[in-house]
């Protein structure tokens, strides 16, 4: 876990572990008990399996590449922030529909501003560095 202590000793409290391996839910479990400041994202969520794995380990916010109606649907029933992905139009508008329409929806735009929010300040910080050298 030194790396996500180093993260959040550094400013930026927030990291993403992808579902891309099966140690996706430990590596989640291990950094929300030995840092819980960090903000953990769980990234490549497909399934609803991976889903309740990554909630289960101390995920808050859910990353997924496509608009699946049961996985939005579960987040926003349970106050879970998600992100999905959406490429065409009509993706775009199902999905803000989707998140628009309901109160836990709301915290999907304050968990987002606070990410874009840190972004935005690191942002500033890896220009700040660049400028330097």
């Amino acid at each position: 876990m030194p790396l996500a202590r180093a993260l959040v000793d550094g400013g930026l409290p927030v990291a993403e572990i992808t579902f891309r391996t099966a140690a996706a839910s430990e590596g989640i479990r291990g950094i929300a008990r030995d840092v819980p400041e960090m903000i953990l994202v769980a990234g490549t969520v497909l399934t609803m399996q991976q889903l309740e794995q990554a909630v289960e380990a101390g995920a808050i916010y859910i990353v997924s590449p496509g608009f699946h109606p049961a996985i939005v649907d579960w987040c926003l029933a349970r106050g879970v922030a998600i992100t999905p992905g959406v490429a065409a139009p009509s993706e775009v508008i199902v999905a803000l529909s989707a998140l628009k329409h309901s109160v836990p929806g709301d915290l999907n735009l304050v968990a987002l501003a606070e990410v874009q929010q840190l972004v935005a300040g690191s942002m500033a910080v890896f220009s700040a560095e660049a400028s330097r050298n």
